[in-house]
């Protein structure tokens, strides 16, 4: 354009206020507040990608956006009160919800979930069935599998009979369309194990921001895969040394160490460019090392990491998404390294730190209210906890409601507007019930530290109450945990990082 100014345009269908979802919002006592408001709001967050910024490092607050909107701070507390007093209405905007924002697919890498990513791959490409048979059965051949049944703990390594691909020139020899990219032994590298390694110990001696990152982003050597490998934060380290002795319920659960190779792919190649017989290898492993039930619902993440914020990531569900499982997961593990690349406007350690896949049980939930793009708002409690003492240092309630809505009020996204209001909802129900039962629990984790001899340190675990059932979900050394500010400083004795000494 001639005046060289940026323009920004909000698309709406020429029906948008004529759909069902829209007259039923505008027919609420104040309906057309809420539309008006929710208008402003998309409009004023077209410059930042779907975020609510005054600037680039401001966002707003509520009498921020109060004033922009010229509508009362007490709205959105108001459209609160209208949905909590008729379940009809809230079912009917959930319903709106799930057809006009839960679509959507954002331009940003990591609000993208699994499933969108692998609905842009095509399909195209020919598979020979007989090689990934045999690349599967090496894959699956030697792999270390943990299972957790009824609380108790069974470990095996997993036995298949296979002819492994040894000789590289086997592969070149393949036509174009059935070449493969991975094997048990073999994975493109951008560099030697012997310089990644290198220039990992680079990094810890001169900074550690791009040593934690390295960690994550670069090659993986033999040697880094088992300095992953020895994180206690893995679900592998510290499950199997709580469950059997513990008073809390767990999830069925396996765990698998995943082949180097597997792992490596997700280090060199973008999503985009994996083939479709790479996807049919990784979804045929995991069908084969965790037993997988196509009529099955499961609970899906790497050892450290799951991927809650985007609920649709972690539950599996249908048959079709249980054979494709093993790509949804190679996509969770593959952005978990990405987050901790240095490029990133903010680098987060910690989640690719690992070389755990887990699969498990999905536990069904009656709670209607879900954030985070599908997650049910179940009353949840993180206690803090002192292994070598045997001493609870703290609780708190996960939902915290200064918490919660400190983060809505960011606006990360358009589905904060749909997060602020059931949380809201379903506040009341979350704190009631946690003061009704955060004594039982902490007397159940009492006992789970009376009764441990293989703990030690201090340490996070995550309760999960569903009606009267409570679950054991997570836990992680307390000084990676939210909510550790919770724990007096004079208590605290965070961990000493090991990252570099090999056992």
């Amino acid at each position: 354009m001639s005046d060289n100014k940026k323009y920004y345009y909000l698309r709406v269908k020429e029906n948008f206020y004529d759909s069902d979802e829209m007259i039923i919002l505008e027919s609420m006592p104040d309906g057309f507040l809420y539309s008006n408001i929710l208008i402003k709001l998309y409009l004023r967050s077209l410059k930042n990608n779907g975020k609510l910024m005054f600037n680039d490092r401001i966002p707003f607050n509520s009498e921020m956006l109060s004033k922009i909107t010229r509508h009362p701070v007490a709205v959105v507390e108001k459209a609160v009160s209208i949905f909590k007093n008729s379940s009809e209405k809230f079912e009917e905007f959930e319903e709106f919800y799930k057809k006009n924002i839960l679509t959507e697919i954002p331009d940003n890498y990591f609000e993208v979930n699994s499933r969108q990513a692998s609905n842009k791959i095509t399909t195209a490409g020919e598979i020979d069935y007989v090689l990934v048979e045999r690349i599967v059965n090496e894959l699956v051949d030697g792999t270390k599998l943990i299972e957790i049944k009824d609380n108790k703990v069974i470990e095996k390594t997993i036995s298949c009979e296979n002819k492994p691909i040894k000789d590289l020139t086997e592969l070149m020899e393949l036509d174009k369309e059935k070449q493969v990219q991975f094997t048990k032994n073999f994975s493109k590298f951008d560099l030697s194990p012997e310089d990644s390694l290198k220039t990992l110990i680079f990094f810890a001696k001169h900074n550690y921001g791009m040593f934690r990152g390295g960690l994550e982003t670069l090659d993986l050597s033999p040697t880094l895969y088992k300095i992953l490998d020895n994180n206690i934060n893995q679900m592998g380290y510290w499950l199997p040394r709580v469950a059997e002795i513990s008073p809390f319920k767990i999830p069925d659960t396996k765990i698998v160490k995943v082949p180097l190779s597997l792992l490596q792919l997700g280090r060199v190649f973008e999503y985009s460019e994996l083939i479709p017989t790479t996807f049919k290898i990784i979804n045929e492993y995991c069908k084969k090392v965790f037993d997988l039930d196509l009529n099955g619902t499961y609970f899906i993440k790497n050892g450290v990491f799951s991927s809650k914020f985007d609920f649709r990531n972690a539950k599996v569900t249908t048959p079709q998404e249980v054979a494709e499982l093993g790509q949804y997961l190679f996509y969770i593990h593959q952005q978990a390294c990405q987050m901790a690349n240095l490029l990133n406007n903010k680098s987060i350690y910690g989640c690719g730190t690992t070389t755990e896949w887990v699969v498990r049980e999905y536990i069904e939930s009656p709670v209607k209210e879900t954030i985070y793009m599908g997650l049910p708002l179940n009353t949840e409690y993180r206690i803090f906890v002192d292994f070598d003492t045997k001493t609870i240092l703290s609780d708190n309630q996960y939902w915290n409601k200064e918490v919660m809505n400190k983060r809505f009020e960011e606006n990360r996204n358009n589905h904060d507007v749909h997060d602020v209001i059931t949380y809201n909802m379903a506040s009341a129900r979350l704190e009631e019930t946690y003061a009704n039962n955060i004594s039982k629990v902490k007397n159940m984790v009492q006992e789970l530290l009376e009764n441990n001899s293989e703990m030690s340190g201090q340490w996070s675990i995550d309760i999960m109450q569903v009606e009267d059932d409570f679950y054991l979900i997570d836990m992680a050394l307390a000084e990676n945990s939210f909510y550790y500010n919770s724990v007096p400083k004079e208590l605290r004795k965070p961990t000493t990082e090991k990252w570099l000494e090999l056992k």
